[in-house]
C-alpha cells in the first residue's frame, strides 16, 4: 500500500509537484492498492518488482503512451533493476513536454524480440546527467537520464497485438519506432 491524503483527484498522478522517494511514488491524491508480485529475470537470479496494473487504475487517465525501443535487452533488464532509463538527445523535448502535463506510460520493445518486455511511467523529467550503466554497441549518442517506475514486466510477443494499428502513423503498432506516441485506446490495449 501507498499511503497519501484524501484528496481524490485522481487525474494526474505522477508529473508535476509530487514526491518521489527511494522508488515510492507518493502523491497527494487517494490511491488504490497495487497489486505487487515478484518476479525471476533469466539471466540473473535477481528479483524484481513488478506491479500489475487495470487499465481503469488513475495512473492511465489522461496519459500519454510513447513506444520505447532498445538496441538490446540487457538495457531493459538494467532499467528494471535501476529504475532509470536514458533515451537519445533528440527524443528527449517530446518525452519532457508530455511529461510536463500528463503521466507518460513508456511501452518498451528490445531489437529483434519480437516483443514488448513490459511498461513503466516516467517519475522524473529527463535531466542532464548522463548515465555509464548502459550496453551501447551501436554507439548511440544518448541525452541525460530520467527516472523511470516499473509497471509491468513481461514478455508478450508482437502476434498478440498484430492486429492493431496505430491511428497516428497508419502503421501497425509492432512497426513502432523509438518514442512512436500510441493514441490512449491503443495504449490501453
Amino acid at each position: 500500500n501507498i499511503n497519501s491524503n484524501s484528496n481524490n483527484n485522481n487525474s494526474h498522478l505522477l508529473g508535476g509537484n509530487n514526491i518521489i522517494n527511494n522508488n515510492v511514488i507518493g502523491v497527494n491524491t487517494q490511491r488504490p492498492n497495487l497489486n505487487v508480485n515478484k518476479i525471476n529475470h533469466q539471466n540473473n537470479n535477481s528479483s524484481q518488482i513488478a506491479i500489475v496494473q487495470n487499465p481503469s487504475y488513475p495512473l492511465f487517465q489522461g496519459a500519454r503512451f510513447f513506444i520505447i525501443k532498445s538496441s538490446n535487452k540487457e538495457n531493459i533488464e538494467i532499467s528494471q533493476k535501476h529504475s532509470e532509463w536514458a533515451t537519445t538527445q533528440a527524443n528527449q523535448k517530446k518525452l519532457n513536454e508530455a511529461f510536463q502535463k500528463n503521466n507518460v506510460i513508456l511501452i518498451f520493445s528490445a531489437n529483434r524480440t519480437s516483443c514488448y518486455q513490459g511498461y513503466a511511467i516516467m517519475k522524473t523529467f529527463i535531466s542532464e546527467k548522463e548515465s555509464t550503466i548502459w550496453q551501447n554497441e551501436n554507439n548511440v549518442r544518448l541525452g541525460g537520464s530520467f527516472g523511470v517506475y516499473w509497471l509491468c514486466c513481461c514478455e508478450m510477443p508482437f502476434s498478440k497485438v498484430k492486429n492493431l494499428t496505430n491511428q497516428f502513423t497508419g502503421e501497425v503498432v509492432t512497426k513502432s519506432r523509438d518514442t512512436q506516441e500510441l493514441p490512449n485506446d491503443l495504449g490501453y490495449e
